[in-house]
């Protein structure tokens, strides 16, 4: 999303509005949600775009995938910006 300007009646004011818009070529744009739910007495809901069932499965199983291709909890990942090496004095070679 992108502010856009909206020109007209408020220029008098000499105030101009800011209000969102949708860009055309935002790749990352949500187009289909879907949200399980787990109750606490073991119920589960689901609910989002599954009127078409054979691309809500499709949704439901890339996401199967992608949880199972993430590292074990006992993992710990960290980015390689988020870490300092403290400097240990002179190195010698």
């Amino acid at each position: 999303m992108y502010e856009q300007q909206h020109v007209g009646e408020f220029q008098q004011h000499r105030v101009i509005p800011k209000y969102q818009v949708d860009r055309a070529d935002d790749d990352f744009a949500v187009v289909a949600e879907i949200n399980i739910r787990l109750r606490r007495n073991g119920a589960m809901s689901i609910e989002g775009m599954t009127s078409d069932k054979t691309f809500a499965l499709a949704m439901i199983d890339n996401a199967r995938d992608a949880i199972a291709r993430q590292p074990d909890a006992t993992q710990l990942i960290v980015p390689g910006n988020d870490v300092e090496v403290p400097d240990t004095g002179p190195r010698f070679s």
